[in-house]
C-alpha cells in the first residue's frame, strides 16, 4: 500500500510538471508517465516520461530516491523531481505543408518589425499570427496584410521566398527602410504604391554569357525569371538569334534540355538542347527531360515577367550621369531629413532639382532651408558644368565644402561655410608617379593653381614645371600630358591660364622658353580633356 501511494505520488507530480510546460506553450498536449520499481527493493523507483510522439529514451529513466523530507502530517515521504521535455514544434509549424512557410516568417520577423511588434513565433499557430492568412488544401499562406502596424525594419529578401500560394501582400503604412524584393511583384493583390514613400524594387542579378545559376532572382534582359530553390540548377544558355530572334533559353547543367522564352517573358519553346542558336526552334520534344527538370522548367516560366521599365528622366542618356551622381550623394547629404531622389521618380520632380537645356541636363540645385544634417560628400562636385546655381544655406550641414563646388557660377557656399563653421575640403597632392586619377582635384604647389582631372577622356599626368620670365608671379608653368606622352599643355601657375599647348617633344626642346606650342594633329579626346582641364584651373584659395 506504502509503495502504491508513493508511485501515485510520483505519477502526480511528473504530470504537474508537464503540465506546467505545456501551459507555458498555451496548448494542450498528452504526456506519458511511467514509474518503474525494483522487485526486490520496494523502495527503489525511477521515472520515465515522453510527449505524445516521443521516446523514451530523450529523457531517460531518472532516479526517485524519496530523500527530500516528508509531508506535513508526516505521513508521506517525498523526492523532488525535474523532467524537460522535448515539445514538437506547434500544430501549424509542425504540419509539412506549413513548415517552410514558417520557417520564412520567423527568418523574416525581426528584421521586418524594427521597433514594432509581430506576434510570430514557433509557440503560437501559424493561424494565429497578425496579419497571415493560412488557406487551401494543403495548407498554405496566402495573405500577407501588415498594413498599419508601426513597423520601422527592412523589407527582407526571405520574403519573396514564400511560395506562389501568396497572393495578396500589404505593406503599406509602415516606415518601412530598404528596398522591396522584385519577388513580391507575383503576389497577385499587392500595394506597390507604397513606392511613393521612397522605396525602390531591389536590383536583381544580371545574366552575362554562359553562367551557372543557383536559387533566385535574375534579369535576363527585358525580362525578370526566378530561379527555384528546390530541383536541378540550371544555366543561362544563349540568346538565340535568326528566325526566333530575340528568345532566350535556360537549360540544365547537363545542356540536356532548353526552356526558351520570348517577349514578355512568356514560354516559347521547350525541348532538347541543340548546338546550332540560330536554327528555327518549333514544337515542344520533352521525352528526354531529366528527372525534376520540367517542374524547375513549369516554374520558371510561370513567374517569368517584364522588367520594371526605367523612370523616363533617368533612362535619357543626357540625365542619366547626373541621375546616378545625385542619388550616390543622396543620404549622405539628407542626413535625418529625407529627399525624394529616386530611380521610381522623375528627375524634374526631385526636390529642388532643376533640368533644363537640349539635351536635358541638371542645371540647377536650390535645396535651402531643407532640414539637412548630413554632409556634401565629394561626389556632388562630380556634376558636370551644366550645374549653374546651387543653394545650400539654412540646412544644418556638417562636414567640409568639396573644392570642385567653386565652379558652380552662382553658389552660396561661402554663406554657408561662414553660417556652420566650414572649411573647404582638403584636395589631393600630386603623387610622386605623377600619374593623376580621374574625378580628382589636385593642389600644384602651395599657393599656387588647383585643377581638376576630368573623368572622361584619356587619363593624363603631371609632365613637369617650366620656368619662364614671360609668365606671371613665379615665371612657372606647371605642365600636363597624356599617359603616351604625346601632347602637352601647360598652365600659368599663377592664374591657371593656359600658356601653351602642343608637342611634348617640342616643349621637352624648348623647356617653354618659344612660348605657346602648337600641334595640328592631337590624339582623339585628349584636346577636349585639356580644354576641361584648363576650364577648371583656378587659384589656390
Amino acid at each position: 500500500m506504502k509503495n502504491a501511494v508513493i508511485a501515485a505520488l510520483v505519477v502526480a507530480l511528473a504530470v504537474s510538471i508537464a503540465a506546467g510546460v505545456i501551459a507555458r506553450a498555451s496548448r494542450t498536449m498528452n504526456v506519458e508517465v511511467r514509474v518503474w520499481q525494483d522487485v526486490d527493493q520496494p523502495d527503489s523507483l525511477w521515472l520515465s516520461a515522453r510527449p505524445d510522439g516521443g521516446s523514451w529514451a530523450d529523457l531517460g529513466t531518472i532516479p526517485v530516491p524519496l530523500d527530500d523530507g516528508l509531508s506535513g502530517t508526516g505521513r508521506y515521504r517525498y523526492g523532488d523531481v525535474v523532467i524537460a521535455l522535448s515539445l514538437p514544434p506547434p500544430p501549424s509549424c509542425a504540419e509539412p505543408s506549413l513548415a517552410p512557410d514558417c520557417a520564412i516568417l520567423l527568418a523574416a520577423r525581426d528584421a521586418l518589425v524594427g521597433e514594432g511588434a509581430l506576434n510570430w513565433s514557433a509557440d503560437a499557430p501559424l493561424t494565429e499570427w497578425d496579419g497571415v492568412t493560412v488557406s487551401g488544401t494543403p495548407r498554405r499562406v496566402t495573405g500577407l496584410d501588415l498594413r498599419n502596424r508601426g513597423l520601422t525594419g527592412t523589407i527582407p529578401p526571405e520574403l519573396g521566398s514564400l511560395p506562389p500560394t501568396l497572393a495578396t501582400v500589404w505593406l503599406a503604412g509602415n516606415a518601412f527602410t530598404g528596398c522591396v524584393p522584385e519577388r513580391l511583384r507575383l503576389a497577385e493583390n499587392n500595394d506597390a504604391h507604397m513606392m511613393a514613400r521612397g522605396l525602390s524594387w531591389c536590383p536583381v542579378a544580371q545574366m552575362y554569357g554562359d553562367v551557372a545559376l543557383a536559387a533566385g532572382t535574375y534579369q535576363m534582359d527585358v525580362f525578370i525569371v526566378d530561379i527555384p530553390a528546390d530541383g536541378p540548377r540550371v544555366q543561362h544558355s544563349w540568346t538565340i538569334v535568326g528566325p526566333a530572334n530575340g528568345v532566350q533559353c535556360l537549360s540544365d547543367l547537363g545542356d540536356l534540355e532548353l526552356l526558351c522564352l520570348g517577349a514578355g517573358g512568356r514560354e516559347s519553346w521547350r525541348g532538347p538542347s541543340f548546338s546550332n542558336g540560330s536554327e528555327a526552334i518549333e514544337g515542344y520534344a520533352t521525352d528526354r527531360a531529366p528527372a525534376g527538370l520540367d517542374a524547375v522548367f513549369d516554374k520558371i516560366a510561370a513567374t517569368a515577367r517584364l522588367a520594371p521599365p526605367a523612370p523616363p528622366s533617368c533612362a535619357e542618356p543626357s540625365l542619366a550621369a547626373d541621375c546616378a551622381i545625385l542619388l550616390m550623394v543622396r543620404d549622405a547629404l539628407a542626413g535625418e531629413d529625407r529627399l525624394n531622389w529616386s530611380v521610381d521618380v522623375s528627375v524634374p520632380r526631385w526636390d529642388g532639382v532643376t533640368v533644363a537645356g537640349t539635351p536635358p541636363r541638371v542645371t540647377g540645385l536650390n535645396l535651402r532651408n531643407r532640414g539637412l544634417t548630413g554632409s556634401i560628400p565629394l561626389e556632388l562636385g562630380s556634376l558636370p558644368p551644366t550645374l549653374a546655381r546651387l543653394h545650400l544655406v539654412e540646412n544644418a550641414i556638417t562636414g567640409c565644402v568639396p573644392e570642385r563646388l567653386r565652379l558652380v557660377r552662382v553658389n552660396d557656399l561661402e554663406q554657408l561655410m561662414a553660417e556652420r563653421g566650414l572649411d573647404w575640403c582638403p584636395v589631393a597632392e600630386v603623387p610622386d608617379s605623377g600619374m593623376l586619377t580621374p574625378g580628382t582635384t589636385y593642389r600644384m604647389s602651395s599657393d599656387t593653381i588647383i585643377i581638376d582631372i576630368p573623368t572622361t577622356g584619356p587619363r593624363i599626368h603631371f609632365l613637369s614645371v617650366v620656368s619662364w620670365h614671360g609668365l606671371q608671379t613665379g615665371g612657372l608653368s606647371f605642365c600636363f600630358s597624356d599617359l603616351k606622352d604625346i601632347e602637352a599643355v601647360c598652365l600659368d601657375g599663377a592664374t591657371g591660364e593656359e600658356w601653351s599647348r602642343g608637342s611634348v617633344n617640342a616643349h621637352r626642346r624648348n623647356s617653354g622658353a618659344s612660348g605657346s606650342l602648337q600641334n595640328p594633329i592631337p590624339p582623339p579626346g585628349l584636346d577636349a580633356v585639356f580644354d576641361q582641364l584648363v576650364a577648371t584651373a583656378r587659384p589656390a584659395p
